[in-house]
């Protein structure tokens, strides 16, 4: 019997030679892989089941014995094998196969899990876009485009730290999530830009953003990304950019119809800045403060000239003409996309800290901060310039007022910051020395 395995096994090795070759198709081995255990396993089992009704040759059942143990072990090879073999798949699902960074699908899990540790610890996530890349590609060729993303992505993942995440979106998109300190996010967020900035001989390129906070102005993964998203589009296509700009438009408009109110925003810009500034605004939101300053009274475009003239007190009609003019002033400046965020912000510029201003009757903290930083200082501005109803108050005086109201129409927080400010550029100083507000 043992003989007849030889001229067996020939036959095997001719048929196994007489069949058609197979290329450029893949073989499935998964059951060649259990078949041998799952044979010698059952002949072991065999063995041992006979052992018990009839003596069994103490080599044959070491040998059954030993069958077994090979089984477990050639199923915990397998087992690893398709473990690593897992592995390595997820990797692949979550890397960017050009620069080694997380792409998007691994950017949408790490803001999921990061918001949902429910975590008080402020995050900074910022959305980058490449300015010059295209034109770099055109010039030297896709290789040295690739290699550039390669230079570009490590040195944001340097920037980003040991506790942070760089990621690549695809094309020539980046991202930042990095767990700071609130006053350190400009920092965070400026050495995104730098790292994502080369200049050379023939080329410049540099990136746009747009950042949010997290989890301040987003509680969840996709708003994060969409409002980033739309930041980031408002600092590359903004209207208000450039020498056709929306806002400029708007602001000579004004002047053209009031010179004084266009002077009087160009001041409340001036001073609403520096309060900012002072009070650790930076970044895009000290920008979109800048501008909601600008343009606080835009609406008042709606409002006749007669009302706004008027030498008298208003009526009761009047007041409601006055009254729905931030409204007014956001609808305008939504209508671009870009100025939707400076557009909520002028909304609520004649919100009160103790609830009874208007439109909405905001009250506190929910009042956005560049809002309750402007109605501070266009009251200043307001107390100081003459109106046809009365006489410009002297500074100190104004001053004095604007204390006498902190925590009732005005935020006491902004209302310091404003009379610091103040004290600051009044103080006399040295012959010689210049104040810079």
């Amino acid at each position: 019997m043992l003989d007849a395995l030889w001229p067996g096994a020939m036959l095997l090795l001719a048929l196994a030679a007489w069949q058609p070759a197979v290329r450029g198709r893949a073989v499935a081995l998964e059951g060649r892989f259990f078949l041998t255990p799952l044979v010698c396993g059952t002949a072991a089992v065999a063995v041992f089941v006979y052992g018990r009704f009839d003596n069994v040759n103490p080599v044959a059942f070491g040998l059954a014995a030993a069958a077994v143990l090979t089984v477990f072990v050639r199923t915990g090879m397998s087992l690893r094998d398709h473990a690593l073999l897992l592995d390595g798949v997820r990797t692949q699902s979550l890397t960017d196969e050009l620069t080694g960074l997380g792409n998007r699908r691994c950017l949408f899990l790490t803001l999921q899990r990061e918001l949902a540790r429910g975590s008080a610890a402020p995050m900074v996530f910022a959305i980058y876009d490449l300015n010059g890349f295209k034109r770099y590609n055109d010039t030297f060729g896709h290789p040295s485009g690739d290699a550039l993303l390669v230079r570009l992505a490590g040195r944001l993942a340097h920037a980003a730290g040991p506790s942070g995440h760089a990621f690549r979106l695809g094309g020539d998109e980046f991202c930042l999530l990095v767990p700071c300190e609130r006053k350190a996010m400009p920092e965070v967020v400026g050495a995104g830009l730098a790292a994502l900035t080369e200049e050379g001989e023939g080329f410049s390129v540099s990136a746009e953003l747009g950042s949010v906070v997290l989890p301040d102005e987003a509680f969840d993964a996709t708003n994060a990304l969409r409002l980033a998203d739309e930041r980031l589009y408002a600092q590359k296509y903004s209207l208000y950019q450039g020498d056709n700009n929306s806002h400029e438009v708007l602001l000579r408009v004004l002047d053209e119809r009031e010179p004084v109110l266009r002077e009087h925003m160009r001041v409340v810009a001036e001073l609403a800045t520096a309060v900012g500034a002072q009070l650790g605004v930076g970044g895009q939101a000290l920008e979109h403060l800048r501008l909601a300053a600008e343009l606080h009274d835009v609406g008042k475009l709606a409002v006749p000239l007669a009302v706004l003239e008027k030498q008298g007190p208003l009526d009761e009609d009047e007041w409601q003409l006055v009254r729905q003019h931030p409204v007014a002033g956001q609808r305008v400046l939504a209508a671009a996309p870009s100025m939707r965020d400076v557009g909520l912000i002028v909304r609520a510029t004649h919100e009160r800290w103790d609830g009874g201003g208007y439109v909405d009757g905001l009250a506190g903290t929910s009042i956005p901060l560049a809002a309750r930083i402007i109605a501070v200082c266009e009251a200043y501005v307001a107390m100081t310039s003459d109106r046809p109803f009365r006489r410009a108050l002297p500074t100190l005086q104004a001053v004095a007022e604007l204390r006498r109201c902190s925590g009732s129409q005005f935020d006491p927080q902004v209302v310091f910051a404003f009379c610091r400010l103040h004290e600051d550029i009044a103080r006399p100083r040295p012959a010689g020395v210049t104040a810079v507000g």
